[in-house]
């Protein structure tokens, strides 16, 4: 995981951080894999995995896996629905093969895809009554179904069942949500010389989801929003890199076109039916990086990258009601990075990094004040300063410590409420967000004992916040918990004729708030998960068997909570107790 803007090497818009998944080629290892898993919740997971040699020069691997998960919930007022509350299903596969015909030169092409079918995710609705009270004419104007005598003393309303984990929806083509993508991808690399390379990435993707939401989650359908999407990538990118003495380098081209579209009828908005949403973009982004590192001496290692990136994006939204209408929007910016690397011995490293990120504009996801606020936001730009040590200060503890402070500026903040006769996504341009966090990560091994830690630290709140902005100078970023903790004992036993290795888990995720604008009534609570492994290995035999727990004490929490003014969705996680047993078996490998 790389920390702070990427955008010099990672690609565009990655201004928090990257996660950097290597996988094996084809050849690197001759291996075939299964793995099997069966448990509670009707918990049935399988993946298989193949890696060989098909010829001296040509090599494959191929994998599939299909997970599959009961609901938390059921539709109780949906006669035979599709799928239950909270059900998961997915299948997913990928195959690639390389060829190389000289020392040289290598060709690879990789195909991947996966497809989901599961139902829709456990939320509650809660109307808010308006202080003071409220008279039933107020609460019918804008939910019929809910008019109640009410006054000021009354709890809130809500529409959910008994069970929050079951639905009173009555929109049968809402309780199944599905999602399918795919993919297609070329590399070629090739030696000019022993210390020069050129490689080719090149890549396509299509994507498409069906869903929606009943907001209400009632029987009767006065506000649902049934919804698909399509999403079409390309992208090309051409790198240059090389050694010359006490130097490093790469350099290179890319491009990136996404054409995409979401599309919602018929939307059903306080009882009106035949309602229609469709929004479309298409973005175009071309850039050129390149960055040098200089290995000043056998200890110290400096380091310092520069990318030139051009966006331009063009929308178009329908409302149904009014002509469409559409804007399009520009945006160039340079980003950097400067980094020195100190190692303190042959396991040990201390680092400093200075970097500056960017993130193009963005259109807002629901424009119903029509055209006059259909305007792309400023882009974002993120300097980032962090400083760490990692490595192995000692035999037995292997460690990572990062302690950063980044600045976004012009950091859009997305705010939902009801106005101009429908749901409005505000995105503010709404100041700068300023982020300090501490970063602990660490192993401790002592004999058959280990010990896994990670805690993490963030402060992040706006700052210097526009005039008319929905927020305030103090508020804390969205979603962004100021203590995560993760903690992970293991021990391992030898049996005589094989290994137990026991392993437990527990991971804190502190507070958060549901919106940037800090509403209290979309405030999320902490929550705590502990889990188990227990994992059995007999000695010189292809096959394991473990026994596992997850999430053993049945915490139920909130996700994500949306304040849309007179009504509160909770999303509520698909997580619960779960317990199985998982078996593998690998021939070749190790």
């Amino acid at each position: 995981m790389l920390r702070g803007p990427q955008g010099t090497l990672f690609g565009r818009n990655s201004i928090g951080g990257a996660i950097n998944i290597i996988t094996l080629q084809p050849g690197d290892e001759e291996v075939a894999r299964f793995d099997g898993q069966i448990g509670t919740r009707g918990r049935i997971a399988g993946d298989a995995y193949v890696n060989t040699r098909l010829s001296n020069t040509l090599a494959a691997s191929f994998s599939i896996g299909i997970d599959r998960r009961n609901g938390l919930g059921d539709f109780l007022n949906i006669p035979n629905p599709e799928a239950r509350v909270g059900e998961l299903q997915d299948i997913s596969g990928r195959a690639s093969i390389k060829w190389t015909p000289t020392d040289r030169l290598s060709v690879q092409l990789t195909a991947d895809g996966n497809e989901g079918d599961n139902g829709q995710n456990p939320f509650t609705t809660t109307i808010v009554e308006p202080a003071g009270g409220c008279t039933p004419a107020q609460i019918a104007d804008l939910f019929g179904p809910f008019a109640v005598a009410c006054a000021g003393d009354l709890d809130p309303i809500t529409s959910q069942s008994a069970d929050p984990f079951d639905s009173n929806s009555g929109q049968a083509d809402l309780a199944r949500a599905t999602n399918a993508a795919y993919g297609f991808s070329a590399i070629i690399d090739y030696d000019l010389s022993d210390n020069l390379a050129l490689k080719f990435i090149g890549s396509y993707r299509f994507s498409e989801y069906e869903g929606g939401l009943d907001d209400d989650g009632a029987e009767l359908d006065f506000l649902s929003f049934p919804e698909i999407g399509e999403a079409e990538q390309y992208y090309f990118e051409l790198q240059l890199s090389g050694k010359s003495g006490i130097f490093d380098y790469v350099g290179g081209l890319y491009y990136f076109t996404e054409d995409g579209f979401n599309f919602q009828e018929p939307t059903t908005f306080n009882g009106f039916g035949g309602g229609l949403f469709e929004q479309t973009q298409e973005t175009t982004s071309y850039a050129v990086f390149a960055n040098l590192g200089v290995q000043v001496t056998e200890d110290l290692r400096l380091a310092g990258g520069v990318r030139y990136t051009d966006d331009s994006k063009d929308a178009t939204a329908n409302l149904g009601f009014a002509p469409p209408f559409g804007d399009s929007a520009d945006f160039n910016e340079v980003t950097w990075e400067v980094s020195a690397t100190y190692a303190l011995n042959d396991l040990l490293n201390i680092y400093g990094t200075v970097a500056r990120g960017y993130q193009s504009g963005q259109f807002p996801a629901r424009p119903f004040g029509g055209a006059a606020t259909f305007f792309a936001t400023d882009p974002v730009i993120a300097t980032n300063y962090e400083a760490g040590i990692k490595g192995e200060p000692f035999s037995w503890l292997q460690m990572s410590l990062a302690g950063f402070y980044t600045n976004y500026s012009s950091f859009p903040a997305q705010v939902s409420s009801i106005g101009q006769g429908g749901f409005i996504t505000v995105t503010d341009d709404a100041g700068d967000l300023r982020s300090i966090g501490v970063e602990w990560e660490g192993n401790v091994r002592l004999g058959a004992f280990s010990l896994n830690t990670a805690v993490g630290f963030i402060d992040s709140e706006f700052r210097n916040v526009e005039p008319g902005s929905s927020l305030t100078n103090g508020d804390r970023a969205a979603l962004t918990p100021r203590w995560t903790v993760a903690i992970g004992p293991q021990v391992e036993f030898d049996t005589g004729g094989g290994k137990v290795t026991a392993r437990a888990d527990y991971s804190y995720r502190g507070d958060l708030e549901g919106q940037p604008n800090n509403s209290p009534t979309a405030f999320i609570a902490s929550r705590d998960l502990v889990g188990f492994n227990i994992r059995y290995e007999p000695e010189d035999a292809p096959w394991s068997l473990s026994a596992y727990g997850k999430n053993i004490f049945d915490e139920r929490y909130v996700q994500a909570a949306l304040d849309v003014g007179p009504y509160i969705l909770n999303i509520l996680a698909n997580d619960a107790s779960e317990f199985g047993v998982k078996f593998s078996y690998e021939l070749g490998g190790k």
